[in-house]
This record gives C-alpha cells, sequence and structure tokens, in this order.
C-alpha cells in the first residue's frame, strides 16, 4: 500500500492546487462517468510521479476511509482511464450508477514512487463531492430553431444548431395548431405521450446528430413551432427535457404559399 504522507511538505513536488469541481454528465456520451476538473500541475519547480484519484462516498464520515481508484490495489466498479499527469486538465470516472442518488466524493494529489515500488502520497484534503443528475441542455446552450422555412404546400422544414452542452438523445418539435399564443408547457400537457393534441401536435426526431427536419401533411393555416432536447433513461423511462427557449416561428401553412420565411416570435 501507498505511504501516506499527511499534510508534509516536499520543497521538489511540482505545483498542483487540487481538485476544482466534480460535475455529472454534460452529454449523452458522459452519462454513467464523473467529471474531475482542475489545473494542470506546473513542473517549473518540482516535479512528481502521477496524480492518485482518492474516493469516498462522504467527506462528513470519518469511519469512511478513502480509497485511491487508480492504486493496483482497488478492485471496485469505478474506473479511471489512462491520462497524461502532466497535461491533464479533466478527468472522466466511470463506473457511477446515474439510477442511484449516492453521494460520491473524490480528491487528486500527487505521488512519488520509491525504489521497492511503493508509493509516496501527499493528500491536500480538498475533496469535492457530486450527486449524478441528468441535466438538459439550458438555453444558453440550446437557443432552439435557427430558421424555419415554408418549404412547399403543407410543410415546413425547420433548421437548428447543435446543443453545445447537455444530456439529450432526440428533439421533440411542438406546433400550435389552433390560435393562441405558443407555450412549451401547455404544449407538452395537451400533448402528453402521444403526437396530437386539441392545441398542439408534436414531432420527436430521434437522431441526437439532426440540426433540421421536416413537420408535413398539415393543413391550412397558422403554424407555430418551438423545438426542445429530450434525454429518455432507457431503464426507467424518465424524461429530462431541455430548458425552454424563446425562438418560437410562425408560419402561415397554405397549399401553394407565397412566403418562404416564418416569423420568429418570443415565446412568453
Amino acid at each position: 500500500m501507498a505511504n501516506i504522507k499527511q499534510g508534509e511538505t516536499n520543497p521538489q513536488l511540482a505545483s498542483f492546487k487540487g481538485l476544482k469541481d466534480v460535475v455529472s454528465a454534460r452529454r449523452l456520451s458522459e452519462i454513467g462517468k464523473a467529471v474531475l476538473k482542475f489545473e494542470a500541475p506546473n513542473f517549473s519547480a518540482g516535479y512528481f510521479d502521477g496524480l492518485a484519484i482518492a474516493y469516498k462516498q462522504s467527506i462528513n464520515d470519518p469511519s469512511d476511509i478513502p480509497v485511491v481508484l487508480n492504486d493496483e490495489f482497488y478492485s471496485g466498479p469505478l474506473s479511471v482511464p489512462y491520462f497524461d499527469y502532466r497535461y491533464a486538465a479533466e478527468i472522466l470516472v466511470g463506473g457511477i450508477d446515474y439510477g442511484d442518488p449516492q453521494t460520491h466524493c473524490f480528491s487528486i494529489y500527487p505521488f512519488n514512487y520509491k525504489q521497492d515500488g511503493s508509493r509516496d502520497e501527499y493528500p491536500n484534503d480538498i475533496w469535492y463531492c457530486m450527486i449524478p443528475q441528468v441535466k438538459g441542455a439550458v438555453a444558453d446552450d440550446f437557443a432552439g430553431f435557427d430558421s424555419v422555412i415554408i418549404g412547399g404546400s403543407n410543410y415546413i422544414q425547420m433548421f437548428w444548431t447543435l446543443p453545445i452542452q447537455g444530456v439529450f438523445d432526440s428533439y421533440e418539435i411542438y406546433a400550435r395548431k389552433t390560435a393562441g399564443t405558443f407555450n412549451f408547457a401547455a404544449a407538452q400537457l395537451d400533448v402528453g405521450e402521444g403526437t396530437e393534441g386539441t392545441n398542439y401536435k408534436r414531432v420527436t426526431v430521434n437522431d441526437p446528430d439532426a440540426t433540421t427536419a421536416v413537420m408535413d401533411m398539415l393543413v391550412d393555416g397558422n403554424y407555430k413551432v418551438g423545438i426542445l432536447t429530450r434525454y429518455t433513461n432507457p431503464l426507467t423511462g424518465l424524461k429530462v427535457d431541455s430548458e425552454f427557449n424563446s425562438a418560437i416561428f410562425s408560419c402561415n401553412v397554405v397549399t401553394n404559399p407565397t412566403e418562404v420565411n416564418c416569423t420568429k416570435l418570443t415565446a412568453p
């Protein structure tokens, strides 16, 4: 096991400021992982041989003894991929159960190898904790439609930019088909789990890399449309949508359209 030198100063150690934050998944590929964020070490006035990733479930329980995830003796469910400790500023720890609201606490600190292969570790007592949570895109990361056009008789085509971050695996497009103000919450309530409600209809785009979609077979009339991202938990069915955005477009659909561009509105 490693020889932990708690609180000992070593003038030869490179500068390392410790962990800065731990966050839940920022995108679909990070589900099942914890994102550890820190500043890369500064080796201008010292050295060390690596960074230890320490873990425990509580920082308030003295009986919870931390384990080092990237130690050869660790055999638990969490995993740390290879990282270059000289330059890394982020590590994704795998094995996090997003269906279990358990606290996960982490710390990162330097270590040196001794001649016998064991390690001297230098904990810094800087801990950050997280409870895994799926978060959809906020409006700043996904602003909704960029443009909407009337593509021809009885259909409209919508365009958007991929979200900067946020967990999602599909898009939900809502269209108000009756007179009145567009409202995302009202649209979701009206349509429910179906595709048609009294005042709204919905189209689901199951490709998370899509940036355009068509809503067709529309009868003549005015349609107000908006889009959200959605993540559906494959085990529980729980759905997480992006934050409501203000990019609502109004389209006058007719059999032989003379207008091409729909008008952007401001959502209430």
